[in-house]
Order: structure tokens, then C-alpha cells, then sequence
């Protein structure tokens, strides 16, 4: 009921992924993308996005902790296993090619959380 409720702006192009966790911890990914809209367009999707499929957005500002630049938008939901999970997604800065670079990252909460 997490994965399931997760979606990225039509159009997007998955650029990579990182599996942080690596299977020895608690559930942690990233994916990177491109995006044709702009990054006020793509921060406006996460904004209405994640609240519609059920996540509560709890920041949105600086993404000053990952690059130093753009948009962060973090968000919170609760699964049907009792645990709580964040997506985070820092938005870039639209480059002059008209290209928005953003990644998702999507984590389980540990236990106390």
C-alpha cells in the first residue's frame, strides 16, 4: 500500500537508481529523473499528488540538505503493517535546455518513529 500509492509527474524519464538498504536495513530507495515542465511545475505536482494518494506533505521548502539548491517536498504515510513511511523529492532548478532534474526518495521509518 506504499509503492502503490506513489506516482511521477507524465513524461518523466527515470535517469537511475540507488538502492541504499542494499536488503540489510529498513526499505530505502532513490530514483533520479527528468522532467519537460518546469520546477515549479513539478514541485506544484508533488503538492497536489501526494496528499490525493493518501500522503500527509509535512515540508516544503529548501532542498538545501541535498544540493545546496531547489525545491524540497517531504511527505508521510502510514501502512496497512503499522509502520510509517517518507517520500522526499528535491526538484532542481530547470536548466537552460528546459530540462528539470528531481529524484524520490522513499524510506521506512525506523521503529520509534
Amino acid at each position: 500500500d506504499i509503492l502503490g500509492n506513489m506516482a511521477v509527474p507524465a513524461g518523466s524519464s527515470v535517469v537511475r537508481t540507488l538502492n541504499i538498504d542494499q536488503g540489510t536495513t529498513q526499505f530505502d530507495r532513490t530514483v533520479y529523473f527528468t522532467s519537460e515542465l518546469s520546477s515549479d511545475e513539478v514541485v506544484d505536482a508533488y503538492r497536489a499528488l501526494l496528499p490525493r494518494l493518501g500522503w500527509k506533505v509535512i515540508y516544503v521548502g529548501s532542498g538545501a540538505q541535498q544540493s545546496g539548491q531547489g525545491t524540497e517536498v517531504l511527505a508521510k504515510r502510514g501502512s496497512g503493517d503499522g509502520y510509517y513511511w517518507e517520500v522526499g523529492t528535491v526538484v532542481s532548478p530547470t536548466t537552460p535546455a528546459g530540462i528539470t532534474p528531481f529524484s524520490v526518495e522513499l524510506f521506512e521509518l525506523p521503529d520509534n518513529n
